[in-house]
C-alpha cells in the first residue's frame, strides 16, 4: 500500500522516444493514477502513450504562446501567460482529488516549463526524468515520422511536421539536446525532488534505481517493471545513414550531454549503440546535388499585399510544404461575401488549416446559412475530434434539407464514434432509404459493418448480389486506428496495416518519392529512404516494392531476388485451379508471380503475350511447371487472349483466376490500381484459401471480384458502352437493359470465375476480328463492354472486402 497522500504528484518526462511511456505504464501498473483521459495506442506505442490528454493540451497551449510547438529545439525553459499558468495549476489540483495515494502524469513537453511546475502550491511535485542514448532516441523519432509519411496517400509536403525532420536534418538531434539541457537544469534547481535515470536501469530492474526511488521517499516497487517491459518494442538498430546527416559539431555536443546525463546516475551500465547499413529496397532518386544546401524551413507570405482573387490563387497554387500564410489578411483586410468565405474554406481545407477553415465557413454561414455549409462545419469538427459539435452541425444541415442521405450518413458516423449503436443504426436506415448509392452512405454502412460485426478480424468477406458496389475503404483519420488499437489490439493492428497498404495503392509511389526527395540534401535523402525501406518491407515483398518504385525497364522475372518457381503443393481439396495471365509488360510479371506464391494448391497456368514478346516471356518461365506460354495477336488487349486462348485451355478447371500485367499510364491517380487488384484477389494464403473454399462449398458462387479502387468508382457505369453492350446482348442472346443502372462488374478485368458460370461468354466462337485495333482507347470498346456483361451471366457474384 502506497503511503504518500494525493498531495504527492509524480511528473514523468524526458525526450520523445526515450521510454517515458514505459515509465508511465510501470507507474500505473504499480498503483499510480496517471490520468483518466490517456492517449491511446498507435503503431509507435502499441501499448499506449500514457499521456493525459488534458495536460498535453495545456502544454501545447503554452508552447503555442511562445510561438513554438513540441518540435522546440532552441530553448530549455519557456515562459507562459498567467492564465495558462493557472490552467496548469488547476489541472494538477483536479488530479490530486483522487482516491489513489499517488497521482501522476507524463508528458515530454513538460521539460520546457520548469518554473511553472516548480512553483506549484499546495502540492509536492516529484519529477522522474528518463533518458536514452541520443542516437536511439533520435533514430526512433525519425522512424516514427517516416512511417507517418508512408501511411499518407498524399505528398510528403502535405505533412510538414513529419517532413521537417529531413528538411532540417539536425532538428531531431537538436531537440534531444534541448531536452537534455532542460533535464539537467531542472535537476540542478530541484535536486531533492528530481530523479534522472537511464531507460536501461528500468529495463534491467536495477537495484540502484530502486535505491534512488526509496531515497526520494517513494515506495521501492514504484518502478518495478517486471510485468511491463516488452523488449520487442524497444528500438534497437540505427541506420548508419543517421550520422551522415549530422555535423560533427552536433554529434560532439550530443555525446557531451549524453555523458552528463549518464553522470547523473552513478551505477550505470552504458547502453551499447549499434549502427547497421539498411538493405535499401526502395531506390534512391537523387535530385539535389548540393550536399550542404541551406534549406529554408518556413517562409511566410503576407496575403494582405494582394487583391483577394490574387491571394486566393496564390494559396491554391503554392505547393504544400514549408510555406506559411498570413491567413488573417483574408479576415481583416478584405470585405468579403459568403461565397468568398466559402472559397477560403476550401483553400484552407486543402492545406489542412482546420482552424482557418472553421472560421471561414462560420463567416459564410453568418452571411448566408445553407445546409451544405453546416455539413462542411460538421466535417471540420469531426476531423478535430469535437464530436458533439459535429453532431449539432450535421443536425442543422438535416433541418434545412431533411431529404439528403449524405447528411444522415455523416451523422451516423459520428454516432458510431460516440458508440451510440442504436442511433447510428436508425440514421443509416434513414440514409439508405433516401439514397443507398451515395458514397458517404456506402462508407457509413461499411464502417458500421466493420465496427459492429461479431467477428471483427476475419469477418472481412461476405456474399453480395451482383447489384451491389463495394469500394475499397480509405481511413483518412488515424484516430480511428488509435481508437481501435486501444480497445482491441488485434483489430487495431489490422487497421494499422490496412492504412499503410491502402495509402500505398492510392498513389504513384515513384512520383511520390521523387517529389519528396527533391527538396532534401543527399544525406537526408539517403536517410529517409533507409527508414522508408525498413517500413515498406513489413507490408510488401521486396519484389512488389521494387516494382512499384522501380523504372519500367528495370525489373523482370529473371532478376528477382528469389527463384520464381512455384513449388509443388500437397492437394488438400480435390480441385483444379487455373490461372490465365496476359503479359503485355514482361517487367510486371515478377509482381504477379510474387502473389501467386500464396496459392495453397498447384495451379495450371496459361500465359498469353504478343508474338514479339513470346521469346522473352518463355525465357522467364522456362522452369515453371504446369505452364504454357502462347503468342497471340496484339489486339483485344487482355480480353481477346483470354476468350480465344486462356479460357478455352482452362475450361476443365473448377475455378480460374484471370490476371494481366495491367498498367494505367493515362491516369496518374490509378497508377496503383494493378497492385490494388492483386492485393484484393491474392493478398495472402488465408485470403486465397478462403476464396477457393467458397467456390468449393457454394456452387452459386460464379465470380469473385475485387473491391473498386476509390478513383475508379466514379467510372462504374455504362460509360460509352451501351451500344456495344446492346450488340453483345444480341450475339449472346442475353436480356440486358442498358437503360437500367449497370450491375457491379470487375473493372480492370482481373477476377476469379467458375468456367461453367460464364459458359455463354466462353462458348461463343470469338475471332480476332471481333475486337478493335489498338488506338489507346479508354472506353467504348468491345473489351469494356465484355467487362460490363460479366455479372449478367452469373446468378450470384461473391465480392470480398479488402483487408
Amino acid at each position: 500500500m502506497l503511503t504518500n497522500g494525493p498531495s504527492t504528484f509524480i511528473l514523468v518526462s524526458g525526450f520523445h522516444r526515450s521510454g517515458t511511456s514505459l515509465v508511465a505504464k510501470t507507474l500505473q501498473a504499480n498503483g499510480v493514477n496517471m490520468g483518466a483521459s490517456l492517449m491511446g495506442a498507435s503503431f509507435a506505442n502499441k501499448e499506449g502513450h500514457y499521456e493525459d490528454i488534458p495536460l498535453v493540451e495545456v502544454h501545447d497551449s503554452m508552447l503555442a504562446a511562445n510561438g513554438t510547438n513540441w518540435q522546440e529545439c532552441k530553448a530549455t525553459s519557456l515562459s507562459s501567460p498567467q492564465f495558462l499558468q493557472e490552467k496548469l495549476q488547476n489541472y494538477v489540483k483536479r488530479r490530486c482529488i483522487s482516491d489513489a495515494p499517488i497521482v501522476g502524469a507524463k508528458d515530454p513537453r513538460a521539460l520546457f516549463f520548469k518554473q511553472q511546475w516548480l512553483t506549484m502550491t499546495d502540492v509536492s511535485i516529484t519529477s522522474l526524468f528518463v533518458f536514452r542514448s541520443w542516437q536511439y532516441s533520435v533514430s526512433s523519432l525519425l522512424k516514427r515520422h517516416s512511417r507517418e509519411l508512408l501511411q499518407t496517400p498524399s505528398s510528403m509536403h502535405s505533412r510538414p511536421t513529419d517532413y521537417r525532420f529531413w528538411l532540417d536534418p539536425e532538428l531531431a538531434a537538436k531537440m534531444w539536446l534541448a531536452s537534455a539541457k532542460a533535464m539537467l537544469e531542472w535537476k540542478a534547481e530541484a535536486p531533492e525532488s528530481t530523479l534522472v535515470f537511464p531507460l536501461s536501469a528500468l529495463v534491467s530492474r536495477s537495484e540502484a534505481l530502486t535505491a534512488s526511488v526509496v531515497k526520494m521517499g517513494l515506495p521501492p516497487t514504484l518502478l518495478d517493471a517486471e510485468k511491463t517491459v516488452n523488449g520487442k518494442l524497444l528500438h534497437s538498430k540505427i541506420p548508419s545513414s543517421l550520422l551522415d546527416m549530422l555535423s560533427q559539431e552536433t554529434v560532439d555536443e550530443c555525446d557531451k550531454y549524453n555523458e552528463k546525463l549518464n553522470a547523473e546516475f552513478a551505477h550505470l551500465e552504458k547502453e551499447t549503440v549499434t549502427f547497421y547499413p539498411v538493405p535499401r529496397v526502395i531506390p534512391l532518386i537523387e535530385s539535389n546535388d548540393d550536399e550542404d544546401s541551406s534549406l529554408e524551413i518556413i517562409r511566410t507570405i503576407d496575403l494582405s499585399k494582394f487583391e483577394f482573387d490574387e491571394a486566393l490563387k496564390l494559396v491554391n497554387s503554392t505547393v504544400q510544404g514549408h510555406i506559411k500564410f498570413e491567413w488573417e489578411a483574408f479576415f481583416n483586410t478584405f470585405d468579403l461575401n459568403d461565397e468568398q468565405y466559402e472559397k477560403i474554406f476550401f483553400a484552407a481545407l486543402k492545406r489542412n488549416e482546420l482552424a482557418i477553415a472553421e472560421l471561414a465557413i462560420r463567416r459564410s454561414l453568418d452571411l448566408k446559412p445553407a445546409s451544405w455549409r453546416w455539413m462542411y462545419l460538421g466535417d471540420i469538427y469531426k476531423n478535430l475530434g469535437h464530436l458533439e459539435q459535429a453532431k449539432r452541425a450535421y443536425k442543422k444541415a438535416i433541418e434545412r434539407m431533411p431529404k439528403n442521405a449524405t447528411f444522415y450518413a455523416k451523422l451516423a458516423v459520428v454516432a458510431m464514434e460516440l458508440n451510440d449503436v442504436e442511433d447510428a443504426k436508425t440514421l443509416l436506415e434513414n440514409a439508405t432509404s433516401l439514397d443507398s448509392e451515395k458514397p458517404a452512405v456506402q462508407h457509413a454502412v461499411q464502417k458500421f459493418s466493420m465496427l459492429y460485426t461479431d467477428e471483427k478480424v476475419g469477418a472481412n468477406q461476405t456474399t453480395h448480389s451482383a447489384n451491389e458496389y463495394k469500394v475499397m475503404s480509405v481511413i483518412n483519420d488515424y484516430n480511428e486506428v488509435v481508437e481501435a488499437m486501444t480497445q482491441d489490439s488485434q483489430y487495431g493492428e489490422y487497421l494499422d496495416r490496412f492504412i499503410v497498404k491502402s495509402a500505398f495503392v492510392m498513389r504513384n509511389n515513384r512520383t511520390w518519392l521523387q517529389n519528396g526527395l527533391s527538396c532534401l540534401s543527399k544525406s537526408a535523402q539517403k536517410n529517409l529512404v533507409d527508414y522508408l525501406s525498413l517500413h515498406a518491407q513489413q507490408y510488401w515483398s521486396e519484389t512488389v516494392i521494387e516494382t512499384e518504385f522501380g523504372t519500367s525497364e528495370g525489373l523482370c522475372l529473371g532478376n528477382a531476388k528469389e527463384p520464381y518457381v512455384l513449388p509443388l503443393k500437397a492437394q488438400s481439396l480435390n480441385l483444379t485451379v487455373g490461372v490465365h495471365i496476359h503479359v503485355f509488360y514482361p517487367h510486371l510479371l515478377a509482381e504477379i508471380y510474387d502473389f501467386l506464391r500464396y496459392m495453397p494448391v498447384n495451379i495450371k497456368t496459361v500465359i498469353t503475350c504478343p508474338y514479339d514478346k513470346e521469346k522473352e516471356v518463355k525465357a522467364l518461365l522456362q522452369t515453371q511447371p504446369f505452364t504454357q506460354v502462347i503468342g497471340v495477336d496484339n489486339k483485344g488487349r487482355d480480353i481477346a487472349p483470354w476468350l480465344m486462348v486462356g479460357a478455352k485451355l482452362l475450361r476443365d478447371c473448377d475455378m480460374v483466376l484471370k490476371l494481366h500485367t495491367k498498367s494505367t499510364p493515362h491516369d496518374e491517380a490509378l497508377s496503383g490500381w494493378r497492385l490494388q487488384l492483386l492485393w484484393s484477389l491474392l493478398g495472402d494464403k488465408e485470403r486465397i484459401s478462403e476464396i477457393i473454399t467458397r467456390f468449393h462449398e457454394d456452387e452459386n458462387v460464379g465470380v469473385v471480384m475485387a473491391e473498386y479502387h476509390p478513383h475508379i468508382y466514379p467510372h462504374v457505369n455504362w460509360g460509352q458502352n451501351r451500344e456495344q453492350v446492346d450488340v453483345l446482348s444480341k450475339k449472346l442472346n442475353l436480356n440486358i437493359n442498358t437503360s437500367d443502372k449497370v450491375k457491379a462488374f470487375p473493372a480492370g478485368s482481373m477476377f476469379w470465375y467458375r468456367p461453367v458460370s460464364l459458359r455463354v461468354l466462353l462458348d461463343y466462337p470469338w475471332s480476332i476480328d471481333d475486337f478493335p485495333d489498338e488506338l489507346a482507347q479508354t472506353d467504348g470498346t468491345t473489351m469494356h463492354a465484355i467487362e460490363r456483361i460479366i455479372p449478367y451471366l452469373c446468378n450470384v457474384t461473391f465480392q470480398r472486402l479488402l483487408n
